[in-house]
């Protein structure tokens, strides 16, 4: 018996080694708001000019109804990736801009976090909602965080 779990191990822990860190870029079974964030992209890209505004208001919608507490710092990223791909994604048919005050909301809640992975998106993409968060912010739309630093970082 012993020698039968010395082989499991010696076969199982090369392999875990590499494994690598977990991927929040990808949709795992726990993540509900990612399915349903990555659902609503799936119908934009082949919808016409009026869905396309109608499922931009669903992807904020969405946004808005994510919640970081009692999460891992690895589920905060995934949820957090998927609301800036969202908001990247229907930028140009989201004329409220609700996209970017729920990433507001989501820095307010995880700031290091949402750093981390705002700074792993394209740099054209980070000063592009930065713009959009300042205007809210004088304003005095969302709430008061201060805005993310735009920095090229290689995911």
């Amino acid at each position: 018996m012993l020698n039968f779990c010395a082989t499991i191990l010696a076969v199982l822990l090369p392999l875990s080694a590499h494994a690598g860190p977990p991927d929040y870029t990808k949709i795992t079974p726990t993540c509900k708001d990612c399915t349903l964030i990555n659902n609503v992209l799936n119908k934009f890209s082949l919808a016409d000019p009026d869905g396309k505004r109608d499922l931009a208001l669903k992807a904020a919608e969405l946004i808005h109804h994510v919640t970081l507490k009692d999460k891992s710092t690895e589920d905060q990223r995934r949820e957090i990736y998927f609301s800036l791909k969202a908001c990247v994604e229907v930028f140009d048919d989201d004329f409220d801009s609700e996209t970017v005050v729920g990433l507001m909301e989501l820095r307010a809640a995880a700031p290091k976090d949402f750093d981390y992975v705002f700074q792993r998106f394209p740099l054209k993409n980070q000063n592009a909602i930065v713009e959009r968060m300042k205007g809210f912010k004088e304003d005095g739309i969302g709430p008061k965080v201060a805005l993310p630093a735009p920095k090229a970082i290689d995911p």
